[in-house]
Order: C-alpha cells, then structure tokens, then sequence
C-alpha cells in the first residue's frame, strides 16, 4: 500500500512540475497576406515588399534605381520552417538593418500571385527558398532550407562579394 501511494505522489508531483514549467512568450499578431502569424513583441522592421503588392519586374526596376541586390525569401503559409524563420532571424534588428541598407526584400509565397512562377523560374523545390538576385534578376545566391542568423548574414555577404565581381 505505501509502495502505490509513493508511486502516485511522485506521479503528481512530476505531472504538476511539468505542467508549470512551459515558457510563456509575450506575441504580436500580424497579418501577412490573409494569414496570421505570430511575431515576437520584440521584433525588428524588415522591410518586406508583398508579392501580392509587387511583382519581381518591379522590384527589380527599384533595386536598379536604387543600386541594390534583391533578398527573396519564397514561403508558403503551411510550411513550418519558413514560419520559425519568420519567428527567429526576420526579428532581429541589426540584421533587418543590414537587409534594409543593401537589399531589397521580397517575400513570396509560393502558391499566390507570381509566386508559382517565380518557384519554377529559380527553381525553388525546398522551402523556405532564400535568394540572392542582383538588379536583373540573376541568381547570385539560392539557400533552400531554414538557416540562423549569422548564416544568412554570411549569404548576404557572399552575395555582395559575388554581385561585386560582375
């Protein structure tokens, strides 16, 4: 008898601990093409441009006047991956601020719009799709996976140095 009670006061007491150690994060909700996307309160401005508002040609012509490489980051609202992206590396304010200095950014989903066409034209099989243009659209730079911040600090670059040589 004392064996079972034992057994279920260390059940409770494993149960009520892991119940409350669950993190609470504080969120802001916004709407990014008719869907709802949880951003963290402390998140950075990176200046998306919507292809439900632009398409690429425009983008394109912006980023010659404006003497820029054009970031693309190509997403669908089911995948998870481009979502923790979203959450995690599109938040951070000092890369936001180097994104906003030396590209233009663009933020496609796939199944909208030019989206389909944009995935067959860079051939885009994985998501998300991150890539590096320069102003005519030639691809310097195609990552096709979720990637931290540092790594796609160190595409950017890559991307800059490459678009450099031409």
């Amino acid at each position: 008898m004392r064996k079972n009670n034992l057994i279920l006061l260390l059940s409770i007491f494993f149960l009520s601990y892991a119940c409350n150690s669950t993190k609470k994060t504080t969120t802001t909700k916004v709407l990014i093409e008719e869907e709802t996307t949880e951003i963290p309160s402390t998140s950075a401005t990176w200046n998306f441009a919507l292809n439900s508002q632009i398409n690429l040609n425009d983008i394109l012509a912006k980023a010659k006047a404006e003497k820029k490489l054009v970031f693309v980051d190509a997403y669908a609202t089911w995948c998870g991956p481009c979502k923790l992206m979203d959450k995690n590396v599109f938040t951070h304010s000092p890369t936001a601020d180097f994104f906003n200095k030396n590209f233009l950014s663009y933020k496609v989903n796939i199944e909208k719009d030019n989206g389909p066409t944009l995935q067959v034209l860079y051939d885009v099989s994985a998501l998300p799709g991150l890539l590096f243009l320069d102003a005519n659209g030639n691809l310097l730079i195609k990552e096709q996976n979720s990637i931290t911040i540092s790594q796609l600090k160190s595409l950017a670059d890559r991307a800059i140095a490459k678009a450099k040589q031409k």
